[in-house]
C-alpha cells in the first residue's frame, strides 16, 4: 500500500547560528516545515537559505554578491572570506548542514518511518521504510527511488508477510533490500532479498535460512563484482545468482560495508545481561570465517560502520547497560585493526545516541541519531573532520514531535542524504555538507 509523498524545501534555522562562522563548528536547530511552497525548485529565504535552487542575483542590480569575500551580500546565506567548505559557510556561501530539500512519506491513516537510505553511480536514492496501519493493525514495507532533486521515480511495496531492514546500491545502480520472510507453524523465518533494475523492475528475488536459528537479515550491502554480502541474527552470507557461502558469527550483525577491493567490516553487537559491542574486517571476499581482526568493548552497542578512503574503519554507537545514560560512540580504526581514537560526539542536550555512520569523498565523518531534550527525542546530524572533532552539528525539531535519524548516505557531491522519523512520518531529507 503505497503512501503519499511530499516534498518539503524549506525550513526555519533558529537563532543559533551566526554567519560569518571561519573554521570553528556551529550549531544548527531546524523546524521542517509543515507544508511545501517551494516545490518548484525553491526560493531564497534569508532567514535560512533552505531552498535547493541558486542565489537569487541582487535585486538592485541584477548581479550576484561575491562570494567568499567576508562580506554577506544579497543572495548570500553566509560569507566567512574562505575557500573551505564544512567549516560553517561552504564555498558557495551556503550554510553548512543547511536542509537542501526534504521529502516526506505516508498519509493521515499510517504511521510512517524510514530507516536505511543508499546513493548510486548517479546521486539517485533509495531508501526503503515501514508504514504502520492501526485500524488493521499491520506494517507495509517498501522500497523508493528519488532523484538528486528529491522528485520519486517509483515506490515498490514488498509482500505482507516480509520485512525489511536495509538497502544498498550497486553495479549496475541495482537496488537490493533485504530482511526476512515469515514462516507457518513457527518455523524460523528465512532471510528474503530483492533487487531492482534502475526502473523499479524486480530483477531477482532470493530466500535463504540462515542456519538453525534462522530469522531474516539486518544489514545488507553490494560488492564491487555484484554479490549480495548480508548478516543476520548470529550468521554471515553471501549469494549471487544462488548461495555462495553461509558463515557463523558470534554476535548479531547490525551493519555491514565493503571496500572497492571487496574486503568488508561488519559491526554489531551482542545482547542479553552484558551487552557488548564489536567491529570485524575481512580481507576476502569470498570467505566468511576468520576476520583479518576483531576488536570488542563491553562498554558499547555498536550499530553503524563505514570505511574511509584510506581503508581506516569507523564504527558508531552509544554506551552500553553499564555506562550510565545514552551517550554516543564512535570510533576509528586504522587497517590494521589499530585504534586511532574514540570520542564522544556530543551536543546541546545530554543524551545522545549515534545509530549510522558515513564518510565523505574528504574522509569526513557523518553521524546520525537522535537527542533527548528531557521531553522527546529528535533527529541528530553532526559532521566531523577525520580527527573526530565537530564540524557542524544539526538538531531537527518539529513542533513536539518524538523522532530519529536511522539512515544515512552521502553522493558524489558530498552532500548527505538522511532517512528519519519526525513524529508519524516518514522523511528523507538532503543536507548540503
Amino acid at each position: 500500500m503505497a503512501g503519499v509523498m511530499t516534498r518539503t524545501s524549506r525550513a526555519l534555522l533558529l537563532p543559533l547560528l551566526a554567519f560569518g562562522l571561519s573554521h570553528a563548528a556551529c550549531v544548527l536547530r531546524v523546524e521542517l516545515a509543515a507544508e511545501d511552497d517551494a516545490a518548484d525548485g525553491g526560493t531564497w529565504d534569508p532567514g535560512g537559505g533552505l531552498e535547493s535552487g541558486p542565489p537569487p542575483a541582487d535585486e538592485s542590480t541584477g548581479v550576484e554578491g561575491e562570494c567568499n569575500n567576508g562580506q554577506l551580500e544579497p543572495g548570500e546565506d553566509c560569507d566567512d572570506g574562505n575557500p573551505v567548505d564544512a567549516d560553517g559557510c561552504n564555498t558557495d556561501c551556503r550554510i553548512s548542514g543547511s536542509i537542501a530539500w526534504s521529502v516526506e512519506f505516508g498519509s493521515d491513516d499510517d504511521s510512517t518511518e524510514a530507516f536505511a537510505v543508499a546513493v548510486d553511480s548517479l546521486d539517485f536514492i533509495a531508501v526503503t521504510g515501514s508504514q504502520f496501519f492501526p485500524q488493521s493493525e499491520s506494517f507495509d514495507y517498501w522500497v523508493r527511488r528519488i532523484d538528486p532533486d528529491g522528485v520519486e521515480q517509483w515506490v515498490d511495496t514488498v509482500p505482507d508477510d516480509v520485512w525489511v531492514r536495509d538497502l544498498d546500491t550497486g553495479p549496475d545502480d541495482h537496488i537490493i533490500i533485504a530482511g526476512g520472510r515469515a514462516q507457518p507453524d513457527d518455523d524460523p523465518s528465512l532471510m528474503w532479498a530483492q533487487r531492482y533494475a534502475t526502473d523499479g523492475a524486480i530483477a531477482q528475488t532470493l530466500e535463504q535460512p540462515l542456519g538453525a536459528l534462522g530469522g531474516g537479515a539486518s544489514a545488507v550491502a553490494f560488492t564491487p563484482s555484484g554479490t549480495i554480502l548480508g548478516g543476520g541474527y548470529e550468521s554471515l552470507f553471501a549469494i549471487d545468482t544462488a548461495p555462495l557461502w553461509l558463515a557463523g558469527v558470534e554476535y548479531g550483525v547490525e551493519d555491514i560495508v565493503v571496500s572497492s577491493a571487496g574486503g568488508f567490516a561488519i559491526a554489531g553487537f551482542a545482547s542479553g545481561d552484558e551487552e557488548l559491542g564489536y567491529v570485524s574486517w575481512y580481507a576476502d571476499p569470498n570467505r566468511g570465517v576468520d576476520p583479518s581482526w576483531t576488536e570488542t568493548d563491553p562498554t558499547a552497542v555498536v550499530t553503524g560502520v563505514a570505511l574511509d578512503g584510506a581503508g581506516n574503519v569507523v564504527v558508531a554507537g552509544r554506551g552500553s547497560s553499564t555506562t550510565p545514560g545514552f551517550t554516543a560512540w564512535l570510533q576509528k580504526f586504522a587497517p590494521d585493526g589499530t585504534e586511532q581514537w574514540q570520542v564522544n560526539p556530543m551536543s546541546e542536550f545530554d543524551a545522545e545516541e549515534a545509530v549510522a555512520v558515513a564518510v565523505d569523498g574528504h574522509d569526513r565523518i557523518v553521524v546520525v541519531g537522535h537527542v533527548y531534550d528531557g521531553f522527546n527525542n529528535h533527529p541528530w546530524i553532526q559532521k566531523l573532520d577525520t580527527h573526530g572533532m565537530m564540524r557542524w552539528d544539526l538538531v531537527i525539531e518539529d513542533e513536539d514531535m518524538d523522532g530519529s535519524a536511522e539512515g544515512v548516505a552521502i553522493d558524489s557531491q558530498d552532500e548527505i542524504l538522511v532517512a528519519m522519523r519526525v513524529g508519524p512520518r516518514g522523511r528523507l531529507v538532503k543536507l548540503r555538507q
